[in-house]
């Protein structure tokens, strides 16, 4: 999607990946899980170019996808990214948006 809100505009973007991982809470026993993440991107801009695109929603759709696919199907805990790190669904959110925003 793409649209104009009040600080400019923005493309949006969903894509969504399977995984498992070892979750702990507190004093209890971790346990092992899977997780549908669905996952929505908003890239911003305060302007266009010349052709009225801030983003080829193609461009945008491919980074998500190639992050996506690098926990599709896999085990979080055995990736370096998540290495000692309870896998919460925040961190994971975490470590997307830096992989947009670095990688």
């Amino acid at each position: 999607t793409s649209s104009q809100s009040s600080s400019g505009f923005y493309v949006g973007v969903t894509d969504r990946c399977m995984y498992a991982h070892i979750l702990g809470f507190g004093s209890g026993a971790p346990f092992i899980t899977g997780c549908t993440a669905v996952v929505h991107v908003k890239f911003y801009g305060k302007c266009l170019d010349r052709d009225c695109v801030l983003l080829d929603i193609c461009v945008a759709q491919r980074l998500l996808r190639e992050i996506m696919a690098r926990y599709d199907h896999k085990n979080l805990d055995e990736l370096p990214t998540f290495q000692g790190i309870n896998t919460t669904v925040e961190v994971v959110a975490r470590a997307v948006c830096m992989e947009l925003q670095h990688g």
